[in-house]
């Protein structure tokens, strides 16, 4: 039988714990989809650790490493991580920024605006990129609080 690489055992001791959670959150009342109660959302937050522990423990089996050495996903790989205090103070001042403009702007712009420069200090992609998944972030948690939760946001500059 081949060794389990850490990120397996990894996986597997995150899905004991999150049984362990589990147990404790079933014990809150459910609800449902339309009228969620206090359980709800830790009885989902506990499938979705668990589904997405199963899903790393499939791709250590199903697609191991080419060199047969093994992978660590949660190892720091430094290389073409810049270092230094400039994104970060640009990060701290954006987020500094957030509050404000979240009231003047609205939501979605000012989501967008942040999350897109967020993801462009951490160097996802090209300004485009970070646009476009920042607008798909921003659109789905708007969906979700704004549409399905019915959270008031401040409308801002879009009215």
């Amino acid at each position: 039988m081949p060794r389990l690489s850490k990120n397996t055992w990894c996986a597997l001791v995150v899905i004991a714990g999150t049984l362990i959670y589990l147990a404790e959150a079933w014990k809150l009342p459910f609800g449902n989809a339309r009228n969620p109660d206090i359980g709800f959302l830790p009885i989902l937050i506990g499938f979705t650790v668990i589904g997405i522990s199963l899903i790393m423990i499939g791709v250590e089996f199903f697609r191991p490493a080419v060199l047969k050495k093994e992978t660590d996903l949660f190892d720091d790989d430094e290389k073409g991580e810049s270092t230094g205090l400039r994104k970060p103070l640009i990060l701290g001042a954006a987020i500094l920024v957030y509050p404000p403009a979240f009231v003047h702007l609205g939501f979605i712009p000012s989501s967008i605006l942040l999350l897109g420069l967020s993801l462009r200090l951490m160097e996802y992609r090209g300004w485009l990129g970070s646009l476009i998944v920042a607008a798909l972030i921003t659109f789905s948690a708007y969906f979700l609080f704004g549409h399905w939760l019915h959270v008031n946001f401040p409308k801002g500059i879009l009215g």
